[in-house]
């Protein structure tokens, strides 16, 4: 039987402050990433060290790098709305991947853009590194009550909802602070998400 959750999500305080916290927390991580990384130059160029050991850290030195970059991106999507940077993302994480991606739809009010724009690349992410997915789509559909975005992977499913990784939390946490409500099916052939996006956080004047 597939996890499906359909809930009625509103925004509060609480929830724009948690959201506030989490963007605070990746800039000090980033920072404290950017620290370390230099302690490992100072340890690689000793030379009292054994060759061998050098080679090591020179490895975690590497592996660092990739994190920071993570990292770094992530704090330049979420200061960033545009649609274009959305899709050199999504294309850069899902680079092996079958994708069938339309970002066309209306662009949305400034602060549940980038609400968006992290949901999306959290989802592409998991379908990547945890579900083993092939295939990942998104499509939308206009309806008469606002637009319904589809996101689908073939991925192995996720978690039962009482097991949530901190990425599945920021989903939800961002939707809630859209306004928006969804419903979210899992199973071993893969994982789907409807959004229902309300006309009240539809950008009518880049619409027109």
């Amino acid at each position: 039987m597939p996890n499906t959750s359909d809930t009625d999500l509103s925004t509060s305080p609480q929830g724009i402050d948690r959201l506030a916290l989490t963007a605070r927390l990746h800039e000090t991580l980033a920072q404290e990433l950017a620290i370390l990384g230099f302690r490992l130059d100072e340890l690689i160029s000793d030379t009292s060290l054994a060759k061998e050991h050098r080679a090591e850290i020179r490895e975690i030195r590497l592996l660092m790098i990739g994190i920071s970059r993570r990292f770094r991106d992530d704090i330049y999507l979420t200061n960033n709305r545009s649609r274009k940077t959305l899709e050199l993302s999504l294309a850069e994480i899902l680079a092996d991947l079958h994708v069938e991606i339309d970002l066309s739809y209306p662009p949305l009010r400034s602060q549940e853009e980038k609400l968006l724009n992290e949901v999306l690349v959290e989802l592409a992410r998991n379908a990547v590194r945890h579900s083993g997915a092939k295939s990942f789509f998104i499509a939308y559909e206009n309806r008469d009550d606002g637009i319904e975005l589809t996101i689908v992977d073939d991925g192995c499913g996720m978690p039962s909802p009482s097991r949530k990784n901190l990425g599945l939390v920021m989903i939800d946490q961002s939707l809630r602070l859209m306004n928006c409500n969804y419903q979210c099916s899992s199973t071993s052939d893969g994982t789907s998400y409807r959004i229902q996006i309300p006309f009240s956080i539809i950008d009518k004047e880049s619409s027109q």
